[in-house]
C-alpha cells in the first residue's frame, strides 16, 4: 500500500469513527436571555422559627416557606438559610456533601409534592470549630428547577480578609448555567449597612467576562445606593415596599446584566396567602418575573 492510500484510508476511518461514536464536536448552547427565567430571593432568618423546627424546608399542612417558593419560581437564592442539618436526612431529600472553596457544601435533589427541584448549600459564614448547628444561620443557597435551569457548574467565591483589605464577611455563590448565564446570590453586610457591595460587584464581575449574570440577595442597602455602583449595561429592580417587616427599607432586590435581553423585571413582595404566616423571617421574599417593557 503507497503511503497516499494508507494516509486516505486513515482518513476514511477516523470519519466513520466520529460519525459511528457520536464524538463530534458538540455545537454550543445559545444563549437564553435572561428574562427567560422566573426568580425569587428571601433572607429567611435561618432555618428554625419561635422554636418550631425545620417548617420553613420541610411540607408540613400546607405548602410553606421555602417550597412555596421552589413550586413558584425557576430559580429561588435564599440567605440566612439555617443549617443543612434541618433537612439533609428528611424523607424526600438525598444530599452529597462537597467542598467549594474550603468551605462544607451540600448539592441536594429534593422531592415535595410530586416536585424534584436542586439545592445548592455552601456553609458560608466562617465559624469556629464546635459552633453548634443552630448558629450556624447565615449561609447561603439556591433551590432550582432542574426541568428549566440546567446547571453546568457552581462554586463559591469566598471573601478576601487580610491586614490590608476586607472585602466582608460572606461571599458569593455561583451557579454557571449551561448557556453562560451566571447566577450569584449575596448576603451583603450588615454592620456597616451594606458596605461591601461594591467589593461585591468588583468581585463578581471579574468572574463574569461574558458580562450575562444575575445577582439576588439581601443587599442590606437600599436601591439608590447600589444604582450608584453600577456600570454600563448593569440593571436593577427592586419592590416599591419594604422587604424588611421592622422597618421601611427595601434591601432585598436583583441585579442583571445580559445584552441578549429584550424585556426587564417587575419586582413585588410576595405576601402571606393566608392568616397563618408562611414567611416568618425579618425580611419579605421577593419575586423577579419578566415584564412586557424593553430594557432600559
Amino acid at each position: 500500500m503507497t503511503r497516499r492510500m494508507l494516509a486516505v484510508a486513515l482518513a476514511t476511518l477516523t470519519a466513520f469513527g466520529s460519525l459511528s461514536t457520536g464524538t463530534a464536536h458538540a455545537q454550543p448552547v445559545a444563549p437564553v436571555p435572561v428574562h427567560h427565567y422566573t426568580f425569587a430571593s428571601w433572607n429567611m432568618q435561618g432555618s428554625n422559627s419561635n422554636s418550631t423546627t425545620e417548617w420553613k424546608w420541610l411540607v408540613r399542612d400546607n405548602a410553606r416557606g421555602v417550597p412555596n417558593l421552589a413550586a413558584a419560581y425557576d430559580v429561588v437564592a435564599l440567605q440566612e438559610a439555617g443549617s443543612v442539618n434541618q433537612f439533609k436526612s428528611k424523607p424526600g431529600w438525598a444530599c452529597t456533601s462537597l467542598v467549594k472553596s474550603l468551605r462544607l457544601a451540600w448539592k441536594c435533589a429534593w422531592t415535595f409534592s410530586n416536585k424534584t427541584r436542586t439545592v445548592y448549600f455552601v456553609e458560608s459564614e466562617d465559624r469556629h470549630q464546635g459552633t453548634p448547628p443552630s448558629n450556624r444561620k447565615n449561609n447561603l443557597a439556591f433551590v432550582v428547577d432542574p426541568a428549566k435551569v440546567t446547571v453546568r457548574a457552581w462554586d463559591y467565591i469566598p471573601p478576601i480578609k487580610g491586614d490590608t483589605y476586607h472585602d466582608g464577611d460572606r461571599g458569593l455563590l455561583k451557579l454557571t448555567l449551561a448557556d453562560g448565564l451566571v447566577l450569584y446570590t449575596l448576603h451583603a453586610d450588615a454592620e456597616p449597612s451594606g458596605i461591601n457591595v461594591g467589593a461585591l460587584l468588583k468581585k463578581l464581575r471579574s468572574h463574569t467576562p461574558n458580562k450575562r449574570w444575575v445577582l439576588a440577595g439581601d443587599f442590606n442597602i437600599e436601591p439608590r445606593y447600589t444604582a450608584a455602583l453600577l456600570a454600563g449595561g448593569e440593571h436593577l429592580v427592586a419592590p416599591s415596599v419594604p422587604t424588611k417587616t421592622d422597618s421601611t427599607r427595601i434591601v432585598d432586590y436583583l441585579l442583571w446584566s445580559d445584552a441578549n435581553a429584550t424585556r426587564t423585571f417587575t419586582a413585588a413582595v410576595i405576601a402571606p396567602a393566608a392568616a397563618q404566616p408562611q414567611y416568618t423571617s425579618d425580611h419579605r421574599p421577593v419575586r423577579f418575573t419578566p415584564s412586557g417593557g424593553t430594557t432600559p
